[in-house]
């Protein structure tokens, strides 16, 4: 503390800790308390006091000449201030002043610019005006010309598509709220009318011409206005639908047969617009453009056609025409997109009309049917006749309950019962089939069934697991999913990383659910080596799922994938990987 010297008496307390700006009090002597005692604390206090009182004294009577000359000098200091203080507030009157007129004056300057500015933006306005009113009077003397026959069906196309842009151009750069722009875009939007009905016009003729050239004249004018949609339409109206109430509505009045409806339509688009889809895949690559006439017009047409024509399209009550009909819509679209760019074929899954089309087949109900037809025939003879021999000399089971069980088993793959987006649901139906065998055959008393019987059925399972591995080969994976299950041949990957070496066998699966594609790495047991290479495999594949293979009943990547299918694979970092434990190289998400 000031004024103290090194000599002064000790404290039991330190007296710096007084002078601290949060020094406080009740804390100061609660903590003393504790350690000194209160008298102590005291008696220091009071000591410290006196110092302090000494110390101050010392202090000015050492420095009291100072202190002296210090208020001698001030004497007459307050005069001083007042003869600079007058001055100084005159100056500061007259530096307002003057800061007052210079922003008078930038007010002023600032003002005639902003004039300046709305005068040099109104006289272009004006001339944007006068600029879109010459283009307007070209249009109009275009417009005669055509009247007249005085030019051709190109070189107008050209010459309008022209004076539309510039008009476009002008008209922004006038603003929306100019009122004689108001009164101009009423004349362009008629001028808009009477060159889309030309262009139109121009574009139908060309196609049942056939005129290529004027074709993709038209559709560049038509595109270049941004009338794609309205070329859509109007081939739709046009064409397409005449097309339809010819050949595809009298057709379906006649008959149930909606194949003939597809078939027709497929043709169509092969024959009769062949031309014309090749040239506007040349003016959408060329120009920018994105007409598409077999989404947007063709299909549809045929959608329309179809639910005015069919009332009872959609009906599942009957599940072999259900299945015929929805079996000929699976095939059509496949024949479809076989046609389409793959732009176009987004833009079908995309449309809204598609949607709702595909989501009137009641798929659900169905597989509800068949599940009935299926479940009822096991457990009625599960319940009437479960130990009962099968006398057909020439059938590969014994017993009339192993029969049903892979007669139902077939029945869930059938050709005519079968269908590609509910394979998940007849694969769980044929697990189903197998379990409920397996569940019957633990439940049983064997004591009480006759021994003929339980040989025969011991044989059955024999030949039952031989002949379901052989209907999962053969007809599971090699027919009815070799269309949604694609396998490329092994990958073999040879390491190159100094720190690892050996192999890995694997192969790329693809599969499509529905309308999904996934792609899994199906992988050997990989050697204790190789491991971290089959992660690099699968990182540079973006692979989705890994399928765990099995064989002899042992997982053979057991000691590197988790056993748990809800399990993040704890060898990687990404996220969106999961596990999956099957038999099969097939996943349902």
């Amino acid at each position: 503390m000031v004024g103290l010297t090194n000599e002064s008496p000790t404290f039991c307390f330190d007296r710096d800790e007084l002078s601290t700006a949060d020094f406080n009090v009740d804390a100061f002597v609660v903590k003393y308390k504790r350690e000194v005692g209160l008298e102590k604390l005291r008696d220091d206090l009071d000591l410290f006091l006196r110092v302090l009182k000494s110390s101050m004294v010392e202090l000015i009577n050492r420095d009291f000449a100072d202190f002296l000359n210090l208020s001698t000098n001030l004497v007459g200091f307050d005069k001083s201030i007042t003869t600079l203080k007058n001055p100084l507030t005159a100056m500061k009157t007259d530096i307002m002043k003057i800061n007052e007129t210079l922003s008078i004056q930038r007010q002023e300057i600032e003002e005639k610019l902003r004039e300046q500015k709305g005068i040099r933006q109104r006289k272009q306005v004006i001339q944007s005006i006068i600029d879109v009113q010459k283009s307007i009077q070209q249009l109009n003397e275009l417009d005669d010309a055509i009247n007249l026959s005085k030019i051709d069906i190109s070189e107008m196309i050209e010459r309008a598509v022209v004076q539309f842009s510039f008009i476009s151009v002008q008209l922004d750069k006038c603003g929306q709220n100019e009122p004689t722009v108001e009164s101009l875009q009423l004349v362009i939007d008629n001028l808009r009318r009477v060159f889309e009905k030309r262009l139109t016009t121009a574009f139908i003729n060309a196609y049942r011409e056939p005129n290529m050239s004027l074709l993709a004249d038209s559709l560049k004018g038509l595109a270049s206005i941004s009338l794609q949609t309205i070329a859509e339409q109007t081939f739709a109206h046009e064409i397409v639908r005449p097309y339809m109430e010819k050949n595809i509505r009298n057709a379906l009045i006649q008959s149930t047969d909606i194949s003939l409806a597809f078939d027709k339509t497929l043709d169509f688009i092969r024959t009769e617009c062949k031309a014309m889809l090749y040239v506007v895949e040349r003016i959408n690559r060329e120009c920018g453009s994105h007409f598409d006439f077999v989404v947007n017009s063709i299909f549809p047409e045929l959608i329309q056609c179809l639910e005015q024509s069919s009332n009872i399209l959609f009906f599942v009550g009957d599940p072999d025409i259900f299945h015929e009909r929805y079996s000929y819509w699976l095939k059509f679209l496949e024949q479809l997109k076989s046609i389409l760019s793959k732009l176009s074929e987004q833009n079908l899954k995309k449309s809204k009309i598609y949607s709702e089309f595909s989501s009137r087949w009641d798929l659900v109900v169905y597989y509800q049917i068949r599940f009935q037809e299926i479940s009822n025939l096991i457990e009625n003879i599960i319940v009437n006749q479960p130990f009962q021999l099968n006398e057909q000399k020439n059938s590969l089971f014994k017993t009339i309950i192993t029969l049903t069980i892979f007669q139902s088993i077939d029945h869930c793959w059938k050709t005519n019962i079968f269908l590609e987006p509910l394979s998940h649901r007849f694969w769980k139906l044929t697990l189903q089939c197998i379990v409920r065998f397996r569940i019957w055959i633990e439940t049983f008393n064997i004591k009480t069934i006759d021994t003929k019987f339980l040989v025969n059925l011991y044989v059955d399972l024999q030949t039952f697991s031989n002949e379901v591995k052989k209907f999962f080969q053969n007809i599971i994976l090699g027919q009815r999913l070799s269309s949604i299950i694609s396998l490329s041949p092994n990958i073999r990957i040879e390491l190159t990383n100094n720190n690892l070496h050996g192999y890995i066998n694997a192969s790329h699966v693809k599969i499509r659910v529905e309308n999904t594609i996934y792609s899994h790495i199906a992988a050997e047991s990989p050697l204790p080596l190789t491991v971290h290479g089959s992660w690099r495999m699968i990182s540079s594949s973006n692979i989705h799922v890994i399928v765990m293979l099995i064989g002899n009943d042992l997982q053979l990547c057991a000691n590197y994938f988790s056993r748990n299918k809800n399990e993040k694979i704890s060898k990687q970092n990404r996220q969106d990987f999961h596990i999956c434990h099957l038999r099969m190289k097939f996943i349902n998400r």
